[in-house]
């Protein structure tokens, strides 16, 4: 068993596939469902213009895209 520090927020968590804890992990998951959405009704927009659309953080969607 191994102890790291989330990749978002910082909080001690054992490790698992991801980086990141629990909370950060569902934040991550709405934000997805969120630019996922947004993206099916427009899929000419940009990485800035989907910020803008949704309000997820500019560097979260950046972050999501290049994790996919």
């Amino acid at each position: 068993m191994s102890l790291l520090n989330c990749n978002r927020c910082g909080k001690l968590i054992i490790q698992k596939k991801q980086p990141y804890c629990d909370s950060c992990l569902r934040y991550y998951d709405h934000s997805y469902r969120q630019i996922r959405d947004c993206l099916h009704t427009r899929p000419h927009l940009t990485a800035y213009d989907v910020h803008r659309e949704t309000g997820v953080p500019l560097s979260v969607v950046l972050e999501l895209i290049r994790s996919s």
